[in-house]
């Protein structure tokens, strides 16, 4: 396959699983069962359990979800950065930090509104559950490597097919950590309800799983559980 082949199929997408397994082989994951669709008034806020930095209180419900589910980044050192991007978030180690010294973690957060970058608290609850998620995914595969691991994956992910697969597996991580319709709803809400340029939806349904084939993970899981 060329190096500009990007996979559309649903067949061959939930053909590659295999790939996106290996790609999270390392990872010692602590999988929750799958949450149902939630909603702000059934969740209580607690910021003793917010063990990420910087979380403005407007997120909190959001946030004590997601910490919930990832016990294994309680003692990570991970930062919200408020930052004009062109996405809505972005998950990170802070170079020197890889370089030497204390491993510490920054997720950027848009504050620009734009059609190529969404604002959070323009996004529905459970996308936003969604997309953090994803990035804390992130960090829970950087968690798990050496920093010349993090570099080599650094490196990797240079070439499109790697970047495709890559944020495919990771997508797969939020499935496992049992936040598979949250992913969901965001992955929905991005390329079809949102108000976004047509190349951004594209580079979206290119390069992460799209609703079909998150549903057919969860119906999976649903038929054999």
């Amino acid at each position: 396959m060329g190096e500009d082949h990007h996979i559309h199929d649903n067949e061959e997408i939930l053909a590659r699983w295999d790939v996106y397994e290996r790609c999270m082989s390392h990872v010692t994951l602590h999988e929750v069962p799958h949450l149902p669709h939630l909603h702000p008034d059934d969740i209580e806020a607690c910021s003793d359990e917010i063990f990420i930095k910087n979380v403005p209180e407007r997120f909190y419900k959001q946030f004590t979800v997601i910490c919930r589910a990832f016990p294994e980044l309680k003692n990570d050192n991970i930062s919200l950065k408020f930052r004009p991007i062109s996405m809505t978030m972005q998950a990170r180690p802070n170079i020197w930090t890889v370089l030497g010294g204390e491993r510490e973690y920054f997720i950027f957060v848009n504050v620009a509104r734009s059609k190529n970058g969404l604002l959070l608290g323009d996004i529905p609850f459970n996308a936003q559950i969604g997309i953090i998620a994803h990035e804390l995914c992130h960090i829970v595969d950087y968690h798990f490597k050496t920093n010349w691991e993090i570099i080599k994956t650094g490196l990797w992910y240079l070439k499109k097919r790697n970047q495709e697969d890559y944020e495919k597996a990771v997508d797969y991580l939020v499935i496992k950590k049992g936040l598979g319709h949250q992913l969901k709803d965001w992955s929905h809400f991005v390329l079809h309800e949102a108000e976004l340029t047509a190349k951004y939806k594209k580079t979206k349904e290119t390069y992460y799983l799209r609703p079909e084939d998150i549903h057919k993970k969860l119906k999976d899981h649903t038929d054999h559980s």
